[in-house]
C-alpha cells in the first residue's frame, strides 16, 4: 500500500558531475564504433562531380562501407577551419569563425595543405568535447621495438636482394634489403629529427663538476632518463591548444590541429596524411567528456507522519475470519515495538503519474522519534555509449531474427449498393446505374487456403464449419456482393518479445483512386469494370487489424496456427 506527500520545490536541486571516460580504439573496430579515417584531397581547378573523387574511409587493408567525396571533404573542412588563415603566418585575414580552440596560436599550425587524413569520431564517443592533452595518434602496425625484418618493417625480410651480391638469394640482413623501412621512425621522411628524452642536451655541460655522478652516490642527477623501449617517435599528440605535434619531435614539429569540440583530428603534413591515407590506420586515444546531470529529490518524513501501516494483512480479523473494514489494526501491531516498514519510494508528477522508482536495500522501519530524510537520485546523461567494458571494443552480433508464430487465412465478401435504372425527363429509361460504396463486407476465416482445400463458402453464410468460420458482418445499404479478397496474415514475434502482422493479398491489386469507404465517406463508383478493386489495401488491413488485436485470443482459440513455420504454397492464397 501507498501513502503520498508533496514535494517543496526546495527539495528538489539539480547537481552536475563530468564523466571523463578514456577510450583506446585500432583501425579493425572503427567500423563497428562509427569512425571514419577520411581522405581530404584538393583540387586546381573549379570542382566538377567525379567518380573519381569517391573514396572509401579506411585504408586498403581495412575498408568500411562509407565512401565520401574526397574533394567535397577537403573544401568543407577548409571552409570550416583554415578558411581564415591562408598562409603559414597564422594570421587570421576575417572574421569568421575557424573554431580556434585557444587564443594562444603557434606559426605554422593552422594550415591546410593540398591533402590531410581526418579521423571523425562519432558524438557518442566523445561528448561535449575531447578532453584537452588526452589525444594519442600512433600507427595501428606491429611492434616495431625489435629490428628483426618481420613485425616491424613494411615488407618482410628478404623481400628484394641484389642479384650481385647474392646470386643464390640468400638470407640478408635488414641493413641490406632493399625497400625496407623499419617502423621505429616511419615519419623520417619528414625531415624532423626525433631526440630520444636522455640525449636530450643538458642544461649543464659538465655535470660532473658540480654533482657526483657515481652510481655508489645515486647515479646522475641532472639528465633525464627513460626506457628507450617505452619510446615512439611516430606518436603524436594534442598540446591543449587544439594543435598536434610529433611527441618527440625537436624542436616541436606540428603536423595537424584538433578540433576538441567537434571530435576531429585533423593531420594536415602531407607526408603523414599520406601514410594515414594509403597504408594504415591509426590506434587512437582520447578521453571524452560527459555531463552527468544528478536530480536530487529530499523526501522528508516528519515523526508524527506515516506511523501507521497500510497493510491489509494488519487489518485486525473479524469472528468469521474476514478483516475488519473500519481500518483498526490488529492490537499487537500498535505498540512501539512494531513501526511501519517502507521498502519503495516512488516520484510522481503533477498528473499524478509514476516517473521513477527508487528500491530501498532492505526494509526500513519508519522512525517514530525522530524525523527522516530520504535522498533519491536519478542521474541523467541523455546520451549512449557504443563501446563495451570501457574501452572502445564492439563485439560483433547478429540481430536474432523474427520468429513466425502462426499464419492465418482471411476472406472479404465485398457488398455495395446498387441503384435502380435512372429516369429521363420524358420518363424513358436510360438503363445507368450508380453503384455507392459503404465500406460494407462479410470477414470469414479459412483453416486453409482455397488453393488447398478447394472448399467454397456459401454467400450468406453465417455459421462455423471445420473448415471457415463467419467472423463479422457491417451492412449499412448493401444489396449486392461485389467479389472476394483473399488475405493470409502473417504474426511474427521479434527478439523483444514484441509481436507485429503482415499482409499479403495475393492477386488483388487495388484499381485507380483506391479508397477506404466507409457509411460516412462513401464511394461513389460509375464505371463497372473498377467495382472490384475500389477499396485500398490499408481497407483490409485496418479491419483485420482491428479484430487481430481485440479478439487475438479468441482468434487462435478455434483453429489455432495453421502453420507454425513458413510453407510455400503454390498459387494465390
Amino acid at each position: 500500500m501507498s501513502a503520498y506527500k508533496k514535494l517543496n520545490q526546495q527539495d528538489a536541486y539539480i547537481s552536475t558531475y563530468t564523466a571523463r571516460k578514456s577510450w583506446i580504439v585500432s583501425g579493425s573496430q572503427y567500423s563497428g564504433l562509427g569512425i571514419n579515417n577520411i581522405v581530404g584531397l584538393s583540387g586546381s581547378l573549379p570542382y566538377y562531380h567525379s567518380d573519381s573523387d569517391i573514396r572509401t574511409a579506411g585504408n586498403p587493408t581495412i575498408r568500411t562501407n562509407s565512401s565520401f567525396n574526397s574533394r567535397l571533404i577537403y573544401e568543407s573542412v577548409k571552409h570550416l577551419y583554415y578558411s581564415l588563415f591562408q598562409s603559414t603566418d597564422n594570421i587570421a585575414t576575417g572574421s569568421y569563425d575557424n573554431f580556434l580552440q585557444s587564443s594562444y596560436d603557434v606559426s605554422g599550425s593552422r594550415f591546410l595543405n593540398d591533402r590531410f587524413a581526418l579521423f571523425s569520431l562519432p558524438k557518442e564517443m566523445y561528448g561535449t568535447h575531447i578532453e584537452p592533452f588526452s589525444i594519442s595518434i600512433t600507427p595501428d602496425i606491429s611492434d616495431g621495438g625489435d629490428i628483426d625484418g618481420e613485425g616491424d618493417n613494411y615488407v618482410s625480410n628478404n623481400y628484394a636482394t641484389n642479384f650481385d651480391t647474392d646470386p643464390n638469394g640468400s638470407s640478408y640482413s635488414v641493413q641490406d634489403n632493399q625497400y625496407v623501412q623499419n617502423t621505429s621512425n616511419i615519419f623520417q621522411d619528414t625531415g624532423i629529427e626525433c631526440i630520444i628524452p636522455n640525449l636530450i642536451p643538458d642544461y649543464l655541460e659538465s655535470e660532473n663538476e658540480y654533482v657526483n655522478e657515481l652510481p655508489a652516490a645515486g647515479g646522475q642527477y641532472i639528465d633525464l632518463v627513460q626506457a628507450t623501449s617505452d619510446f615512439d617517435c611516430n606518436e603524436i599528440v594534442d598540446d591543449g591548444e587544439g594543435r598536434l605535434y610529433l611527441k618527440n619531435s625537436f624542436p616541436r614539429y606540428y603536423v595537424g590541429n584538433a578540433i576538441y569540440t567537434h571530435g576531429q583530428l585533423i593531420i594536415t603534413d602531407t607526408v603523414i596524411a599520406k601514410y594515414y591515407n594509403d597504408t594504415f590506420d591509426a590506434v587512437l586515444k582520447w578521453k571524452s567528456n560527459l555531463p552527468i546531470f544528478t536530480h536530487n529529490y529530499h523526501c522528508k518524513v516528519k515523526s508524527g507522519e506515516f506511523n501507521y501501516t497500510l497493510n491489509k494483512t494488519s487489518l485486525a480479523k473479524l469472528s468469521d475470519g474476514t478483516f475488519n473494514q473500519d481500518g483498526l489494526v490488529e492490537t499487537y501491531l500498535t505498540g512501539s515495538d512494531y513501526p511501519p516498514y517502507f521498502t519503495t519510494v516512488g516520484l510522481y508528477n503533477d498528473s499524478n503519474e509514476l516517473i521513477a522508482v527508487g528500491k530501498m536495500a532492505s526494509p526500513t522501519p519508519k522512525s517514530l522519534d525522530t524525523d527522516m530524510s530520504i535522498i533519491v537520485q536519478l542521474d541523467m546523461n541523455f546520451g549512449s555509449n557504443r563501446g563495451y567494458f570501457g574501452v572502445g571494443t564492439s563485439p560483433e552480433t547478429t540481430p536474432e531474427p523474427d520468429v513466425l508464430i502462426c499464419t492465418q487465412y482471411y476472406v472479404f465478401r465485398n457488398d455495395i449498393y446498387e441503384s435502380g435504372d435512372g429516369i429521363k425527363r420524358n420518363g424513358e429509361r436510360h438503363g445507368r446505374r450508380t453503384f455507392y460504396d459503404h465500406g460494407d463486407y462479410v470477414l470469414y476465416r479459412r483453416r486453409l487456403p482455397y488453393t488447398q482445400s478447394g472448399i467454397d463458402i456459401p454467400k450468406n453464410s453465417t455459421y462455423w464449419t471445420t473448415d471457415y468460420k463467419y467472423i463479422d458482418r457491417v451492412n449499412n445499404f448493401s444489396n449486392r456482393s461485389v467479389c472476394y479478397v483473399d488475405v493470409k496474415v502473417r504474426k511474427y514475434q521479434r527478439a523483444s518479445g514484441s509481436t507485429y502482422y503482415e499482409y499479403d493479398f495475393g492477386g488483388y491489386v487495388p484499381g485507380p483512386s483506391a479508397t477506404n469507404p466507409s457509411n460516412d465517406n462513401p464511394s461513389v463508383i460509375y464505371t463497372y469494370e473498377y467495382i472490384g478493386t475500389k477499396r485500398s489495401h490499408q481497407f483490409f488491413k485496418d479491419i483485420l487489424g482491428a479484430y487481430l488485436l481485440l479478439e487475438d485470443e479468441d482468434s487462435l482459440r478455434d483453429f489455432g496456427c495453421e502453420y507454425p513455420q513458413p510453407r510455400f504454397i503454390t498459387g494465390e492464397a
